[in-house]
């Protein structure tokens, strides 16, 4: 488990603001998936991610490091998933 010394709480809630800072602690605790994104100006986001690489957190990433793909167009009809994968012949990962 990741362990948050006073100093590092200090850190994240003068970056962030107390919310995001206890977002972002339950998150490391919990080793949850961690994305870092605001604009492309100097913010802290990249020395954030190595904060948290430095004190355990093991799933971090930046906007550089990582690709986000929206999907925006709705559906106009729905399948099961499992015929989508034997459509692709490809088996589902449970």
């Amino acid at each position: 488990m990741v362990k948050i010394t006073p100093k590092v709480r200090k850190y994240f809630v003068d970056l962030l603001g107390k919310d995001e800072a206890e977002k972002l602690i339950h998150a490391a605790k919990h080793n949850l998936p961690i994305f870092i994104t605001g604009p492309q100006i100097t913010t802290g986001k990249t020395t954030l991610v190595d904060v948290l690489r430095a004190i355990g957190c093991t799933q971090v990433w930046d906007n550089w490091y990582v690709t986000t793909i929206q999907v925006h167009e709705p559906l106009n009809h729905l399948r099961e998933k499992a015929d989508i994968f034997g459509e692709l012949g490809i088996e589902m990962k449970h």
